[in-house]
């Protein structure tokens, strides 16, 4: 079940982030105070949702609005940050309903990372994304 993050969830999602860091090559950037802080404040943030799959966390999605640049009138759902062990559709669906409740023009995930994985590729791409610069963006239009 997807829902949003409360404070209950914080201690399971930073154990999350920190095993999720632990397997990526960016290990040495990660700061456990500084993105507690950052989580914590993306909660509750209204321009912003963090979802949770799981009970503790096994998948977590933030995000936050932003215009798009250059046109303050269309704005987009941003990925601020995305890891999951499980759940990860879900997590993006709940994203994509996220989306069309708040009228927002698509969503934004980075794939500058993910670009390295072909599997992860084809995943966005099925899920009704589309490659631009180095985010995969879906307008809903699929």
């Amino acid at each position: 079940m997807i829902r949003q993050a409360k404070g209950k969830d914080v201690a399971a999602i930073m154990v999350l982030l920190e095993e999720c860091h632990e397997e990526s090559a960016f290990t040495e950037w990660f700061d456990p105070e500084y993105s507690e802080e950052l989580l914590r404040h993306y909660m509750q943030d209204e321009g912003s949702r963090v979802f949770v799959g799981g009970d503790p966390a096994h998948g977590v999605l933030v995000l936050t609005k932003s215009p798009l640049h250059f046109n303050s009138s269309c704005v987009a759902g941003v990925e601020v940050a995305f890891w999951a062990k499980k759940d990860g559709r879900s997590l993006v669906d709940a994203a994509k309903q996220w989306m069309i409740e708040e009228d927002l023009s698509r969503l934004r995930f980075s794939n500058e990372i993910h670009a390295r994985s072909s599997s992860l590729d084809r995943w966005y791409m099925t899920n009704g994304f589309s490659r631009f610069a180095i985010e995969y963006v879906y307008t809903g239009d699929v």
